[in-house]
Formats: structure tokens, C-alpha cells, sequence
């Protein structure tokens, strides 16, 4: 749900900026900054569980992992728009706060 908000937050702003999507859905997926996130055990989504279960912390370092990609690719965004597009920097930084916020409440969890 949050990555859907982030795609349509960011997606009108890639259109006004005379910007365009790829038609193909896989090819959108490749060229994304960050790979799919899989649960341990489960290699590209498929594969048999493994026989003890996916354990939490297991679960929590995928989360935290994705998110640092999500903050890396981000960032990325803000430095390339600070100071020549506000309207795109700021809708980057508001993206990469929510981010970094769930950054830190996965490191919470993971420590618990």
C-alpha cells in the first residue's frame, strides 16, 4: 500500500515533466532502483518453505533491507533535484522521510 501511495504521488510529477512509464510492466520492475523482495527460503517467490518456518527476524531483515534501498534511491532523487526542482525535491524528501521512519521501526523491531 505505501509503495502504490509512493507511485502515485510521483507518477503525475514523471508525466508534467514531459516523462513516461514503461508499457511493460516486467521492464518497469527491472529498471526499478531496488530488487524484489523475497522471504527467506522462498527463491524468486517460489521454492518449497523451509521446513522450520520463516522466522521474524528473518522477516524484519528483508523489511529493513528494502527500506534502505527505498532511502538510498530516494536520497538519490533529492540531490539530484535540490536547488532546480523544488516541486520534485520536495515530494522525494516528504517520500524519503516516510522512509527513513520505517527505517527505524524496523531496526526497533529487529532489536527486540
Amino acid at each position: 500500500m505505501e509503495d502504490r501511495a509512493h507511485f502515485e504521488l510521483i507518477t503525475p510529477r514523471i508525466y508534467e515533466l514531459g516523462g513516461q512509464l514503461p508499457a511493460d510492466i516486467r521492464m518497469f520492475a527491472v529498471r526499478a532502483g531496488c530488487p524484489d523482495a523475497y522471504l527467506p527460503g522462498f527463491p524468486g517467490g517460489s521454492g518449497p518453505a523451509p521446513r522450520e518456518g520463516v522466522k521474524a527476524a528473518d522477516i524484519l531483515e528483508v523489511l529493513l533491507e528494502a527500506e534502505r534501498c527505498a532511502i538510498r534511491t530516494w536520497s538519490e532523487i533529492c540531490d539530484l533535484t535540490f536547488g532546480k526542482d523544488p516541486r520534485t525535491y520536495d515530494l522525494a524528501a516528504r517520500i524519503l522521510n516516510e522512509e527513513i521512519e520505517h527505517e527505524a521501526w524496523s531496526i526497533t523491531r529487529s532489536s527486540r
